[in-house]
């Protein structure tokens, strides 16, 4: 499961929603307390693998400043956090459907486009 390094990611920059809904994603939203029990079973060496691997390929993994200005504001009101990290995790959840659907239908057509994106394109 892939989810857990970028879970990781985000709970090592201070970003516990994050965390919370990139390591959910596929399997529901754990507490904080389930998701720091599970992260603290990720393998570190791969981990650092991914790190290096970004850092090569000149990939800013840190979270922009107006990102993590928002995440301190948000999280000081937890009932407005609650919230947030629900929305935030269904546009996610149905992000995934999206392209899943996409994918699904690129592979039954015989152009190699999904019916979706034949429409887009002919707009």
């Amino acid at each position: 499961m892939r989810a857990k390094y970028g879970a990781l990611l985000a709970y090592t920059k201070n970003s516990s929603p994050l965390a919370v809904i990139i390591y959910g994603h596929h399997s529901g939203l754990p507490c904080v307390n389930e998701l720091k029990n599970r992260l603290a079973e990720v393998d570190r060496s791969t981990y650092a693998q991914i790190e290096a691997a970004a850092k090569a390929d000149e990939i800013d993994l840190a979270l922009p400043e107006t990102v993590q200005q928002e995440l301190a504001a948000i999280a000081k009101h937890p009932l407005d956090c609650e919230l947030w990290l629900r929305l935030l995790f269904s546009c996610l959840v149905d992000a995934d459907y999206l392209v899943a659907i996409v994918l699904c239908l690129r592979q039954a057509s015989p152009t190699g486009r999904s019916r979706i994106e034949t429409v887009h394109l002919n707009r």
